[in-house]
């Protein structure tokens, strides 16, 4: 019996006055640990919101602009490492408490300074800014509450305090669930629902691609809805665009955990307690990497991809086909919590239905009469009607002109037409299910005795894409002009010639064709095609395809068609096959110096489990070979420094990457510029251990180390402290300055190796 939509909503009314107490091990009584800074408890980031290739491994507390706020231990234990770098975590502390886990404190601005005081001494020794060293067990004990630092800004991000609790094995934890709670009464927002073809024919409402869904809600603010019912043919999985919001917070984080329930069987559930940091670049299988990239747009995956061993599912399931799934309609509930508690429910209908098929479709006169002979074929519900449809040639206007009902699963039926359908026309041809489902549409034309082409110009011309998947080889054909009849198409490799298993026609100018392949080695394809236009003009296609194919088990390599771009893979780099392609593009740079061609890699919107080699040649004269990088076009206009492997053998430049995109190499010559130096030539002062600032900044490669910034007074080191987002420098001298004339250096390096030094005479006076 079927349970209608009011009926799914009291239940889930009833569900949450029952649930009472939180399912999530949300803190309930006091902290068991002390709040990590004397400041509001406030947070600006969760544990587990995402980060490009990683989880963030803890819980930020913002500072609103300020700095300085005390930091302190959260239980009583010992300092076990210190760090410092103008990256990452910037200064930071790490304690080891007594009860065997860890706490880390990152940001800070200074230490504590007993702390200070060995940082300092080890930055001095070593000459460098960046110091990370482990302490004796109990060197330095220090109690719960104790003052161990203040807050910053250092590394990355404004400011605010990251602090993370990892388990006595090192792995991050959830401080939400593990000794640290915040006031938070508002449940988790529900965006968008979005529901993914995981397999080569699978369709949401007939279509191959993804289908993102707008949601209703009603009074209750945390139950949600779908207007429509999806169906959905073949394996497919579920995503859910959501967040959550705090209390006295302006800010917008992740949420906790997420339970899909299919007819109230429980499939899927994630829960963000811990990882590691082996692991923690599988983030992008935990979400839909190819929404974030193109989109912008976050989704967590309520499905386990293929390579995905995050411990965080249980059940690690999520995936449903119409194999398994009994056609027709069937209640889908989602479950979104945050880590007090607060919940949000999605309630939907997902209709699993296998699409009915047009066998054959063909013109048959019989005693005068026009009609159409229609084979079909349902696997698992009844053809209830055959639909045809008419449209003028070019039009794309359809106008229904039959509908011959048939009430069989299987069959063929002869749809009478009448003799004389008027002006030469386009007719399509489709059955439809009890559902509503509609099988691919049938085309065939009528009426085109002496047609003629009133644009004999225009030639036929064709529009190609490929792709790799599942085992299968996807060529999709878009034409410019509408076909007399299905293309003949095929492919040739090795002096064999292979059929489709399938060819689709997508629309009235589109087919897509489907070839099995399971040849792992790079090697070259011939497309074969032969299309004939309304008009008679026939079109011969035999083009090359490069294939790479690059598989999990042994890697590959990728060479572009030209010979200056490759990309490596090592094995285990990739978490299913995938067929890469390279192409150079047009492009012109008005900024920077591009040396070579610029080339896009294929496909980019799939994340790597290891880092692959990406290489461009340069030509032999006309660029100096080290100050070359290897750049990725963000945007429009932009570039992401990625590596400076040079290879002067085979003139190439490399770097190495997560996912694929669009390269190039570009020659750095101009330097670091130094400006703003708050002490001038000649200047007179009264300090003796002034704070020196300077703007710093590099318009390509970048700075990429601490140990291409040296300052000195009188040939004095002193600490480099350099913020790379700000692009600002802050020293002091280590030691109070005598009276009289000094001389300040600043020099600084780029990555390419260009260099500037700025030397600034000035006195200390009384």
């Amino acid at each position: 019996m079927k349970r209608t939509a009011c009926t799914w909503l009291i239940s889930t009314i009833l569900y949450l006055a029952f649930l009472g107490a939180s399912p999530c091990g949300a803190q309930t009584e006091e902290d068991s640990y002390a709040w990590p800074i004397e400041y509001a408890r406030r947070l600006s980031s969760l544990f587990a919101d995402h980060r490009s290739f990683r989880f963030h491994s803890g819980m930020d507390i913002p500072t609103r602009g300020k700095t300085g706020y005390a930091v302190l231990a959260c239980q009583s234990g010992y300092v076990y490492r210190l760090f410092t770098s103008w990256q990452g975590y910037g200064k930071a502390v790490y304690l080891k408490l007594d009860d065997g886990r860890f706490a880390v404190y990152g940001h800070l601005s200074d230490f504590s300074p007993s702390l200070s005081r060995m940082v300092i001494e080890a930055q001095v020794a070593a000459k460098r800014y960046k110091s990370d060293f482990l302490l004796t067990e109990n060197e330095i004990r220090v109690n719960k509450g104790e003052v161990i630092g203040y807050s910053g800004e250092s590394g990355w991000g404004g400011t605010h305090l990251h602090f993370e609790l990892r388990d006595s094995t090192g792995h991050p934890v959830n401080p939400l669930t593990s000794g640290f709670s915040v006031k938070d009464g508002l449940p988790p927002r529900i965006k968008s629902l979005a529901i993914r073809p995981l397999k080569v024919g699978a369709r949401i409402n007939g279509s191959a691609e993804p289908a993102v869904f707008a949601l209703t809600s009603g009074p209750q603010v945390n139950l949600y809805g779908l207007r429509e019912a999806p169906v959905v043919e073949g394996e497919i999985g579920v995503e859910l665009s959501a967040s959550d919001k705090m209390d006295d917070s302006r800010f917008t984080f992740g949420v906790y955990r997420l339970e899909l329930r299919l007819d109230d069987s429980l499939l899927f559930s994630s829960k963000y307690d811990r990882f590691s940091f082996e692991n923690t670049h599988k983030i992008e299988l935990d979400r839909d990497f190819e929404f974030r990239k193109r989109q912008k747009v976050g989704f967590y995956k309520l499905y386990v991809e293929q390579g995905n061993d995050l411990p965080i599912y249980d059940p690690a399931g999520g995936r449903m086909s119409t194999q398994t799934v009994a056609s027709g309609p069937h209640k889908a509930e989602i479950r979104v919590f945050d880590a007090s508690g607060n919940l949000s429910v999605l309630t939907f209908s997902l209709i699993f239905d296998q699409r009915p098929s047009i066998l054959s479709c063909a013109w048959e006169d019989r005693e005068g009469d026009g009609g159409l002979r229609v084979r079909f074929h349902d696997p698992d519900d009844l053809v209830q009607e055959i639909i045809v449809e008419k449209s003028g040639l070019g039009e794309s206007v359809w106008e229904e002109i039959k509908r011959q009902k048939v009430h069989k699963s299987d069959g063929e039926s002869l749809v009478p037409l009448a003799a004389d359908l008027g002006e030469p026309s386009l007719i399509r041809i489709a059955a439809i299910d009890s559902f509503g489902t509609l099988s691919e549409h049938r085309y065939l034309t009528a009426n085109l005795e002496n047609t003629e082409n009133p644009k004999k110009e225009d030639s036929l011309g064709l529009a190609l894409k490929h792709d790799f998947r599942d085992n299968l080889f996807i060529v999709d054909l878009e034409f410019n002009q509408i076909l007399r009849a299905v293309p003949q198409v095929s492919l040739e490799s090795g002096g064999f010639d292979f059929d489709p298993l399938f060819l689709e026609q997508l629309d009235e100018k589109s087919y897509r064709s489907i070839f099995p392949y399971y040849m792992t080695q790079s090697r070259e394809l011939s497309l074969l095609m032969t299309g004939v236009s309304l008009y008679g003009d026939t079109m011969f296609l035999n083009k090359i395809i490069p294939v790479a194919i690059i598989t999990g088990e042994a890697g590959g390599t990728a060479v572009g068609g030209d010979g200056g771009a490759k990309v490596e893979f090592p094995s285990d780099a990739v978490y299913q096959d995938i067929n890469v392609s390279i192409q150079a593009v047009e492009r012109s740079e008005v900024r920077h110096k591009l040396v070579g061609k610029t080339y896009s890699f294929e496909p980019s919107v799939v994340p790597f489990d290891k880092r692959a080699k990406v290489s461009l040649k340069y030509p032999e004269g006309g660029c100096d070979p080290g100050r070359l990088g290897l750049y990725e076009l963000i945007g429009e206009s932009s570039w992401r420094f990625i590596g400076q492997e040079l290879d002067t053998l085979t003139r190439s430049v490399a770097g190495e990457v997560r996912y694929l995109s669009t390269y190039a190499l570009l020659e750095d010559t101009l330097p670091p510029k130094v400006n703003g130096v708050s002490i001038s030539a000649g200047k007179r002062i009264r300090e003796k251990m002034p704070e020196i600032r300077a703007n710093i900044k590099d318009d390509l490669s970048g700075i990429g180390s601490d140990e291409n910034m040296v300052v000195e007074i009188d040939g004095e080191w002193m600490i480099p402290e350099y913020d790379p987002e700000k692009q600002i420098l802050v020293t002091r001298p280590i030691s109070p300055l005598a009276l009289g004339k000094h001389l300040l250096t600043i020099w600084v390096r780029d990555r390419a190796g260009n260099e500037t030094e700025v030397k600034r005479e000035f006195f200390v006076v009384e």
